[in-house]
C-alpha cells in the first residue's frame, strides 16, 4: 500500500481510477469539480422529495397504504461516470459521517467493491490530515492511494 499526497495544483492529473470526494457543502473540491463533470453533483443533490397529488394522498390513506417519495439520492454515496470529463474511471461522492474513521472505513468498502487499486480520496474541510493518515494506515491494504487536503489554493 502507499499513500502519496498530492499537492493541489496536481489533483487534478491522471493517476488514480477512483476519485472519492465530500459532499459540497464541505469541500471546495466538489465545487470545483462540479463545474468540470457537467454540474453532475448538483443535479444529483438538487433532487427533492417527491410531492403527492391530494387525490392520491387520500385514496392511500383509505388504503392504508403508504408511498415511497424519497429521491433516488438518499444513500451516503453516489457514483458517477465521469471518465468522458476528468481523468478517471468514476468519482464517488460520499456523504459526511460522524468521524474520520467511519468515512474511511466507508471508502475502504467502496474499495472492495469495485475492486479498485487506485483511489484519489478529496479530504472534507472538517477532517485533519494527521486523523486521516492514522485511520487509512490501521485499515487500508494493497491499495494506491493519493489525497488532497481541501484548501483555498484548490480553486
Amino acid at each position: 500500500m502507499a499513500i502519496k499526497k498530492l499537492h493541489p495544483y496536481h489533483a487534478f492529473n491522471p493517476g488514480a481510477d477512483i476519485w472519492i470526494l465530500p459532499e459540497k457543502k464541505t469541500s471546495l473540491w466538489a465545487c470545483a469539480l462540479d463545474w468540470h463533470i457537467n454540474f453532475l453533483i448538483s443535479k444529483i443533490q438538487s433532487k427533492k422529495e417527491k410531492e403527492i397529488p391530494l387525490p392520491i394522498q387520500n385514496t392511500l390513506s383509505f388504503e392504508e397504504m403508504e408511498m415511497d417519495t424519497h429521491p433516488q439520492y438518499v444513500n451516503d454515496k453516489v457514483l458517477l461516470s465521469t471518465h468522458e470529463y476528468l481523468p478517471n474511471l468514476a468519482t464517488i461522492i460520499l456523504k459526511d459521517k460522524p468521524s474520520i474513521e467511519k468515512w474511511t472505513d466507508s471508502i475502504l468498502i467502496l474499495a472492495q467493491d469495485l475492486k479498485s487499486r487506485s483511489i484519489r480520496i478529496f479530504l472534507p474541510k472538517s477532517y485533519r490530515e494527521e486523523d486521516f493518515l492514522k485511520s487509512a494506515l490501521t485499515k487500508i491494504e494493497d491499495l494506491d492511494i493519493s489525497y488532497v487536503e481541501d484548501s483555498p489554493t484548490n480553486t
